[in-house]
């Protein structure tokens, strides 16, 4: 029998295979859809005190996905 698990953003159930789990140092984010994740982690970021803590991760996957998103538009010139 799967799992169950609940949405932390809206309280929905979904079973194993769904959603979205992330586990990180002990905090466990259960996420039922994109849409509630998405909506978690901009509040997660706009509530924060201090905007640095994540600053420095967040260019840097910015320049990751930009370099990934121009080798993919080069392969197909």
């Amino acid at each position: 029998m799967k799992e169950k698990y609940e949405c932390v953003v809206c309280g929905k159930v979904f079973y194993e295979g769904q959603g979205i789990r992330i586990k990180r140092e002990g905090l466990q984010l259960d996420f039922h859809s994109s849409k509630c994740a998405a909506l978690f982690f901009k509040r997660l970021i706009e509530e924060s005190p201090s905007a640095e803590c994540v600053s420095e991760t967040a260019k840097k996957l910015i320049d990751e996905f930009k370099e990934l998103r121009e080798k993919r538009s080069k392969k197909h010139i």
